[in-house]
Formats: structure tokens, sequence, C-alpha cells
């Protein structure tokens, strides 16, 4: 795959990593998925990611890397998964370093509040109203991780210039 870099890579961080690249003047991104491994524990996971990641950087050469930014801790009530969307923020960061990329963050409301026109979703319809956004702009997203990459990615590329 021939890829222009210097454009913006997003990442929808999660069990399953959902990831988009493109750049400001792009129509649609380049998008896909990542599962994490269940088997191995933390560090098959975070290997798994890292790999993933180096080889976005070297493929991509971003100019701008952007994740969605974990909740506020009180709001992690889960252990196990607060210490995965950590780490896995923390992997992104060492990645977009590495690769001389400007990181970016930016949480979930204000995402689909500048994309959707809404942050507010009932219980259970927000992976189900992104993925129809993407599907409405013609973006084959195959899985909910997928289109939440995308709709960063669109926020990001409405708000940095590559």
């Amino acid at each position: 795959m021939e890829v222009r870099p210097g454009g913006i890579l997003a990442y929808d961080l999660a069990t399953s990593i959902g990831w988009a690249y493109g750049h400001c003047d792009s129509t649609s991104p380049t998008f896909g998925g990542l599962l994490l491994p269940k088997v191995g524990g933390e560090g098959a996971k975070f290997a798994a990611a890292e790999n993933e990641m180096a080889a976005h950087m070297e493929l991509f050469r971003p100019r701008h890397v952007v994740a969605e930014a974990p909740m506020p801790l009180p709001a992690l009530n889960n252990r196990t998964v607060a210490l995965q969307l950590i780490g896995l923020r923390a992997i992104v960061c060492s990645e977009a370093y590495r690769a001389s990329a400007q990181f970016h963050e930016w949480d979930s409301y204000t995402v689909r509040l500048n994309v959707l026109g809404t942050g507010r979703f009932k219980a259970g319809a927000v992976k189900e109203a992104v993925t129809r956004w993407c599907w409405g702009r013609g973006w084959d997203v195959g899985a909910h991780d997928q289109a939440d990459a995308c709709v960063l990615w669109e926020h990001a590329r409405r708000n940095l210039r590559t």
C-alpha cells in the first residue's frame, strides 16, 4: 500500500483497537482494526498493540497521532479495564514520540458533539449511531471500534492541520 505520509492517525483504544489514517484534505480515511489476544495476559495485549502501532508509525509516518481520552479515573470502576486503557494510551504516546508525531487526545463527548452534532445518546445507542454515521459517508466500517476511530479522525481533520 502506497501511503502519503504526514497525515493524522487516530486510535480508538479498547480490547479491539480501531484505527483510521488520512489527511485534512482527505474525504475519507483508510481504516482497520486490531483485536488484542485473549491468551497471554496483559503482556501479550500490550506487546501486540505496541507492535501494530509501531508498524503504523513506519507505514503512515503521521504528523499527528490522536486517541480518545480514557474516561476520568472515578468512572473507570473496573481495575482491569482501567489498567488496559491507561497502558494502551501510554503505548500510543510512546510510539507517537518515537515517530516524531504530535500526540493529541479528546474526550468522546467532544468528538461526537463536533462530528455527529450530539454527544449524548441513550444507553447502548452510541455504537450504532457512530457506525451508521460512517456508513452514511460510504465508509464501510466493519465494527464499532473502526467507526469510533473514523469519527475521531474526522474530528481531528476538522481541528488540526497537516
